[in-house]
């Protein structure tokens, strides 16, 4: 049976290339609690972004303009930490922002929630 929700909270995997010695790529995995929403929301989201689509955040840093961003997508993290720490980082918008730093992380959270979205099984796999 199809059922409709109205507010759908999904954990995904986000993996992000990060450079590695050699030419090598290092595949490292956090997941996001995205909120899921509908085609209508997901279209006023798309449409309140212009200046991050043209690189174009004003005075405000990229990072901080990413992180608007993604704090509208995710309300919660998994598996994030600093290197060579035991514990996890906290979800909160000045870590989220320390991510939003590294280069690819936020192309690596948009395309973890078009797969989401749209429940593309390949990504979950292994999962």
């Amino acid at each position: 049976m199809f059922k409709l929700v109205k507010e759908r909270q999904v954990w995904w995997p986000v993996s992000v290339a990060i450079p590695a010695d050699d030419g090598d790529v290092d595949e490292q995995t956090f997941s996001l609690k995205f909120r899921v929403r509908d085609v209508d929301g997901n279209r006023e989201l798309l449409a309140s972004a212009p200046a991050m689509a043209s690189g174009d955040a004003g005075e405000k840093p990229l990072s901080e303009t990413y992180a608007d961003f993604v704090e509208q997508l995710a309300t919660d993290w998994k598996d994030v930490a600093v290197e060579g720490a035991k514990d996890q980082l906290p979800y909160n918008r000045a870590n989220l922002i320390d991510v939003m730093k590294v280069p690819g992380a936020f192309m690596a959270v948009l395309e973890a929630y078009r797969s989401c979205s749209l429940g593309e099984k390949a990504t979950r796999a292994g999962n």
